[in-house]
């Protein structure tokens, strides 16, 4: 009960010492079911890697929209496999997710001022250079990078 051990060594530890094992996925990969359902609602992936905004994000459409399929249009989920090869997949997801995203001028207010988003702030500082010169870049490639990420991921929808 003083040590764990590895396959390389070993490691000292207490009794009183929690250990978290972060090796593993722990939500696991449910099926994918729309997040909005009757009166239900189901916290799903909709941003890459940001859980966190993604409930915050369904929150935020749960409060300022009443019909649902246009909820569930503005909230599609993905899944998370833990398989390298689904990443284009996921990533691809993400970047639709955002084109939709666009398209609500509310969820992109509400999306700039938010702590849990990164691109959070970003509106107001679009004329400093370094920022201008990065969303420039951004724009330059992204149509010609959702083409080759639906190439590689074997997506045929038009972008």
């Amino acid at each position: 009960p003083n040590q764990i051990v590895l396959e390389q060594g070993t490691v000292k530890t207490t009794p009183e010492t929690i250990h978290i094992h972060c090796a593993l996925q722990g939500l696991g990969s449910p099926a994918l079911k729309p997040v909005f359902d009757q009166h239900r609602i189901t916290l799903q992936n909709l941003r890459y890697g940001l859980l966190p905004l993604s409930a915050a994000i369904i929150g935020f459409v749960e409060a300022t929209r009443s019909d649902e399929v246009e909820k569930n249009q503005l909230c599609q989920p993905f899944r998370y496999t833990g398989v390298v090869e689904d990443w284009m997949r996921q990533r691809l997801a993400d970047l639709e997710n955002g084109r939709r995203w666009r398209n609500a001028p509310d969820l992109m207010q509400w999306m700039e001022g938010t702590r849990l988003s990164m691109n959070a702030g970003i509106a107001s500082r679009v004329n400093e250079p370094a920022i201008k010169t990065a969303l420039n870049r951004i724009r330059k490639n992204a149509v010609g990078a959702a083409k080759n990420l639906q190439l590689m991921a074997g997506k045929a929808q038009s972008y």
